[in-house]
């Protein structure tokens, strides 16, 4: 290998580095090459920008006339704002005109919550799993939340009860109505 000696452009010793073709060395460590740095900032020309309007504040701004067509704001904050008010309401694209969850009622977090607490396991017999659990409607009527019509599943489970639905319908009835006559049973009901 060629090696070549070069001089240090901070403090002049000269060092000694492979012989490259495209890149001639500049510092014989990185200490001198930071020190270098930090005592002498780029001071080049800076190159020629255009003025913009921000979309969200109208605060005029400087530009690269490269990114002009993709800088619209002047920060991010703007274009968060900006972003958030577009797509809220009616902006959005999923907007379904204030019916998130139906058909769902408003109270369906609670009342989920509550059969899970109740049941605590997949009760699908199959299965058993107490992980990530959901609540499934039985007969598949999202406004029929009766706790004869909810009933505990795991993820996996719940996607399955959407394919041969009249099974799992019956299936799930009475597995439901044996729990809740057992815990009636019980508590003395």
């Amino acid at each position: 290998m060629k090696f070549q000696r070069y001089n240090c452009k901070h403090c002049g010793e000269e060092f000694e580095r492979r012989k490259l073709s495209t890149y001639t060395p500049k510092f014989c460590s990185m200490k001198c090459a930071n020190e270098y740095q930090t005592l002498n900032p780029y001071r080049g020309e800076r190159k020629e920008r255009i003025i913009q309007t921000c979309k969200e504040c109208d605060r005029e701004f400087a530009v690269l006339p490269s990114r002009a067509d993709r800088n619209l704001f002047c920060s991010t904050k703007c274009q968060y704002t900006w972003r958030s008010k577009k797509m809220s309401d009616k902006g959005n694209p999923n907007w379904q005109g204030g019916i998130s969850r139906l058909p769902y009622p408003f109270n369906w977090k609670e009342i989920s919550a509550k059969v899970i607490e109740t049941q605590r396991v997949c009760m699908n017999p199959m299965c058993g799993y107490n992980g990530r659990l959901v609540t499934h409607h039985i007969n598949y009527d999202k406004t029929d939340c009766g706790k004869m019509n909810l009933i505990c599943l795991c993820e996996k489970c719940n996607s399955a009860a959407n394919f041969n639905k009249k099974e799992w319908e019956i299936l799930y009835a009475n597995i439901n109505k044996t729990f809740y006559e057992s815990i009636d049973f019980f508590n003395g009901a």
